[in-house]
């Protein structure tokens, strides 16, 4: 038993690690930029695609969405340019659910053996340029350690538990506590990662898998609140966007649930473990295609002030 536990929580620790690696350099830059980037990052289609690699390199939305919040909090980028970031950020960070189907894979071994090599290089590279990529094939490397190793533990923590806990669950019960998870951990990658896993093992039905997809995404958003707190105005209204824009995701998905417009989706005859990953994915998508015409007016709700009232003379 403590063999199990202590093997699932050191795969978590390392690709938690593995993660915090890629996202300290960026969290500890000084944003400072030129007059010229400033410009192409103001154009929302540009911030949307920024979003969308720089949270597929980082694997976290929530450290995109953090720096998205300083630069509006520091009047680098507009508000509406930084609601299209926090868009793409949502369709990037999907790219770990492919990951975690490929770590299953024997091809994830060379993944994880090139972290013997880099490590090599580190130690004798003293060329700081040089020691960059070294570092990131590293990091790469430790999430598919991470990775694997979470997925091994998992079936002999799942019996050890009983597959009863995930099974016939109510969906809304298993939205709220993956939420409240993804708000602990502050990571809608691991969470997205656990439940492919275990949606491969049939130790949650498919329903709930997406579900809890819908869960972690909301979950995540509160990494950006955080990150608002004692920012101006403009920084509180991209982590609001942010929070306002994935529960119009929660609310279309869980209409179209309930009215049985998602059952071709529940459908697909795919491994299940794929479809929860495309589900992730489809998530994302929808609830931007849907939110896309709305963003200046979604703004314009979160500018929203009370007008002050005038004083009447005596």
């Amino acid at each position: 038993m403590t063999t199990i536990i202590s093997g699932f929580l050191s795969g978590i620790g390392v690709f938690i690690f593995a993660i915090y690696l890629l996202n300290t350099s960026l969290s500890e830059t000084d944003f400072r930029i030129s007059e010229k980037t400033e410009k192409r990052i103001n154009n929302p289609f540009f911030g949307f695609f920024a979003g969308i690699f720089s949270s597929m390199l980082t694997q976290s939305s929530s450290a995109v969405n953090s720096v998205a919040v300083q630069l509006s909090d520091k009047k680098i980028i507009k508000d509406e340019s930084a609601y299209f970031v926090v868009m793409g950020t949502n369709i990037g960070t999907t790219v770990t659910a492919y990951i975690a189907i490929l770590s299953t894979l024997k091809i994830s071994e060379i993944f994880i053996s090139l972290i013997f090599f880099s490590s090599i290089g580190l130690m004798a590279i003293k060329n700081k340029k040089l020691r960059l990529p070294a570092t990131w094939i590293s990091v790469f490397s430790m999430i598919f350690i991470g990775l694997k190793i979470i997925s091994q533990t998992i079936p002999s923590l799942t019996e050890l538990i009983g597959y009863e806990i995930f099974i016939d669950k109510n969906p809304i019960y298993l939205l709220i506590i993956s939420t409240l998870i993804t708000a602990l951990c502050q990571s809608s990658s691991l969470v997205s990662v656990v439940v492919v896993t275990l949606s491969g093992l049939g130790a949650v039905s498919i329903e709930g898998a997406i579900f809890m997809i819908i869960g972690a995404n909301v979950g995540t958003c509160s990494t950006a609140m955080l990150a608002a707190v004692g920012k101006s105005k403009d920084g509180v209204n991209v982590a609001m966007f942010n929070l306002v824009f994935n529960i119009l995701g929660l609310i279309v998905h869980v209409f179209a649930y309930y009215t049985g417009l998602l059952n071709w989706f529940i459908d697909l005859n795919v491994a299940p473990d794929t479809k929860i990953a495309l589900y992730h994915t489809f998530f994302n998508v929808s609830s931007v295609l849907f939110a896309f015409p709305f963003v200046k007016e979604i703004g314009s709700l979160l500018n929203f002030s009370f007008p002050k009232r005038k004083r009447k003379a005596i």
